[in-house]
């Protein structure tokens, strides 16, 4: 069917404007979906007297937010919103809200169709690029397909997809608690560093490295080929810490001055330097053992390499990602049309030095969790191809 004939609206939302603080009616805006759920702790909130006014634009349990305004990547992407009771959410500006016909299409399978490959592929030829953004019209977007099968159909789809689904967030909860764990520990080890409770020796970062912080590698975006010599770790990396992604690395080529110069090993940390968001600013990742030799990390990162003769990376990946650390570097941090910190920003975080016996007997804690998490990312990803097979087994084939 085309969506017109599956779904009774299809529209954007009501312009009125908005806030961050937490007052007025919840109102949503694109960061609302940005992780595929209705995130309400990302909405704006709107100062609105008399909600009859705006009760058109009131979200219904079952409607289904698209992003229709966006970076080519994340056009289309949805999120299925399951109502509160006695929850008002506005449906705002720059998503559109698509209301399934309960009596032909399940709210659940049409989440799931419109996030299949065979869905997806039909958005290029509705869209339009500018130089910032892309975009589709709500006319265009009425004109695509979308697999209708009978209500029996859809349930058993449905049923399936959801349960490899709950599955894969399972084991992404226990993946959390393994850091969490570690997390606990190290506080027990080591105390909080705000207060310092052992009295161990202080310093800043710059006291701990073996060489000058520095800024990574640049390629023009054009010069990025499968081809290339050289994988380079950019900044969604590092915030995301993606090295189970090490193999699908964007590669260019880089002479041996710059392979020499950017190339990344064990031992070294790297900072996130720009994001469009203040909370992005100088996350931060170890490089772990065993990556391979032509990796290079690009030019939004600094790097500092560490002297290991006074901090081991794993010690130092979880120091900086506490409060602690985390309110320095924000606190040095620069807005204009991003967000961004220098490499002296980063020196000069204020850090306590335990001895390295403690912190090797802390480096054994982190290797025995990195283990058991090994065995659950794999677990991740075996879901996901089976996930994959699946949604291709139910969109590219004919449905009854």
């Amino acid at each position: 069917m085309k969506l017109t004939d599956a779904f009774s609206l299809i529209r954007n939302g009501v312009s009125i404007k908005q806030y961050d603080n937490a007052s007025g009616i919840p109102i949503t805006r694109i960061e609302t979906i940005s992780n595929r759920v209705v995130d309400r702790n990302k909405c704006g909130y709107a100062d609105i007297f008399d909600i009859e006014k705006y009760q058109d634009y009131v979200l219904q349990d079952g409607d289904i937010l698209m992003s229709h305004i966006n970076s080519v990547q994340h056009l289309g992407k949805t999120a299925l919103y399951n109502k509160v009771d006695g929850e008002v959410l506005i449906h705002g500006m720059n998503l559109l809200v698509l209301r399934p016909k309960r009596e032909i299409l399940d709210p659940n399978y049409a989440y799931i169709a419109l996030n299949s490959l065979k869905f997806l592929r039909q958005l290029p030829r509705i869209t339009k690029k500018s130089v910032n953004q892309a975009s589709f019209s709500v006319n265009d977007l009425k004109k695509v397909d979308i697999d209708v099968p009978s209500i029996s159909k859809q349930k058993e789809i449905t049923d399936n997809v959801m349960q490899i689904d709950r599955l894969i967030a399972n084991r992404r909860q226990a993946l959390s608690v393994f850091d969490e764990l570690v997390k606990s520990r190290f506080v027990e080890m080591f105390g909080d560093p705000v207060t310092n409770p052992m009295g161990w020796e202080t310093g800043t970062l710059a006291d701990v490295i073996r060489t000058k912080a520095s800024n990574g590698f640049f390629a023009k975006r054009n010069a990025y080929n499968p081809d290339g010599n050289v994988a380079v770790l950019g900044v969604v990396d590092v915030v995301n810490r993606m090295y189970s992604k090490i193999n699908d690395l964007p590669r260019t080529d880089a002479t041996e001055k710059d392979i020499k110069k950017y190339r990344v090993g064990y031992g070294d940390i790297l900072f996130c330097r720009s994001s469009l968001v203040q909370a992005g600013i100088g996350k931060a990742s170890i490089v772990p053992r065993g990556i391979s030799d032509d990796i290079l990390f690009e030019c939004h990162v600094i790097r500092l390499q560490l002297d290991m003769n006074k901090c081991l990376p794993e010690f130092v990946q979880i120091l900086v990602s506490t409060e602690y650390c985390r309110n320095q570097l924000m606190a040095v941090s620069k807005t204009a049309t991003m967000t961004t910190i220098g490499q002296d920003g980063v020196l000069a975080t204020k850090i306590y030095i335990p001895p390295l016996d403690l912190q090797n007997k802390f480096l054994e804690v982190v290797e025995l969790a990195d283990k058991s998490k090994v065995v659950v990312q794999q677990s991740i990803d075996a879901l996901i191809t089976l996930k994959a097979k699946l949604m291709q087994h139910y969109f590219f084939r004919v449905l009854i």
